[in-house]
């Protein structure tokens, strides 16, 4: 609770009634998709198979627990798209989701890295981007004396 107050005081903060202005928009779109999503999944028997799946699936994530590695783990990232600020470290993107520097492997390998790339997830195939990715590669794979057939 405390982290939506937080995040409700930094958006009026930043967008002042525009804040407000967009939660009504972005909670009447949402729930205008639940209406719809109701109506498809009534009629669809494929969806209530999927719903059933992807629920089997969530509570089996609940139990799992990943293995520390013995490895070291290079992460290229983008920058990170911090919107709010809240207690404890914690950041939140612009969509609310919690946002990780690591993306959670930290206590999953023995050392990590990170390399910030220009970009984001949707222009990561270009040209120029890729000669970076190329780059960030190439300088591992040489500091872990890995032979490459990259070029820098």
């Amino acid at each position: 609770m405390l982290d939506k107050i937080n995040i409700i005081l930094q958006g009026f903060k930043k967008d002042g009634l525009g804040y407000l202005k967009a939660k009504i928009q972005t909670r009447l779109k949402w729930e205008r998709e639940q209406r719809e999503l109701k109506i498809f999944e009534d009629d669809d028997l494929i969806s209530f198979q999927s719903q059933n799946t992807g629920a089997a699936f969530i509570r089996a994530l609940g139990k799992y627990e990943a293995p520390k590695v013995n490895a070291s783990v290079t992460v290229l990232h983008p920058k990170l798209n911090i919107y709010y600020y809240l207690a404890g470290g914690r950041m939140v993107n612009d969509n609310q989701h919690y946002v990780f520097p690591d993306n959670g492997w930290r206590s999953l390998v023995e050392r990590l890295d990170g390399i910030e790339i220009p970009g984001n997830q949707d222009s990561i195939a270009l040209v120029q981007i890729v000669r970076v990715l190329v780059s960030g590669i190439h300088g591992v794979l040489q500091q872990n004396k890995v032979s490459s057939k990259f070029a820098a």
